[in-house]
């Protein structure tokens, strides 16, 4: 009676650690999933703020994610691609607004309806890149199918010049000047 007690507590404590290391890989994929991730900011303010300290354009993305198909297909075929975050993470800050028919405040649509207005935005999917103070240097409407590098391309031929970040043009007025 004492071994199948000590059997059944064994076989309890062996289905608990191997649960506990089932769940600790889940978590370790999840997180590995996660710092793949871009960061998107949902902020015009935020954008432009880490805009100016990164000396990079803004990429809008413009958004129904809960009733736009041809949105969530381009995510799929471009905006979620290793190719697209290699090319984002060097070249672009990140913003999605979206308008979702369901789970947002009437302040966040009244606020996002602005920016929308702002940009001309009349359709979803669309892309504006913005420059650092805000004036539109770019816009596509739609979605046509395009492969992620062919919409890169695309987008990468309205890229300005690379501006200097904060940091950097702080630390060039430090420098003394060389006669």
């Amino acid at each position: 009676m004492l071994a199948r007690f000590v059997s059944r507590r064994l076989r309890g404590t062996a289905l608990a650690g191997a649960a506990f290391v089932a769940a600790a890989l889940v978590l370790s994929t999840t997180r590995d999933a996660c710092a793949n991730e871009l960061p998107w900011h949902n902020s015009l303010e935020a954008a432009v703020a880490s805009a100016h300290r990164e000396g990079k354009p803004i990429l809008t993305f413009f958004t129904g994610s809960d009733w736009c198909q041809h949105c969530k297909t381009l995510e799929a075929n471009v905006l979620e691609t290793n190719r697209f975050r290699a090319w984002a993470e060097d070249h672009v800050v990140l913003l999605e607004i979206d308008m979702p028919q369901q789970g947002i405040t009437k302040a966040e649509r009244a606020e996002r309806s602005q920016i929308c207005k702002a940009y001309g935005i009349r359709s979803f999917p669309s892309v504006v890149l913005i420059d650092q103070d805000g004036t539109k240097l770019y816009s596509q409407a739609g979605y046509g199918g395009q492969s992620a590098p062919l919409w890169i391309e695309m987008v990468a031929k309205h890229l300005p010049p690379k501006a200097t970040t904060v940091a950097e043009a702080s630390s060039a007025s430090e420098t003394p000047a060389l006669r």
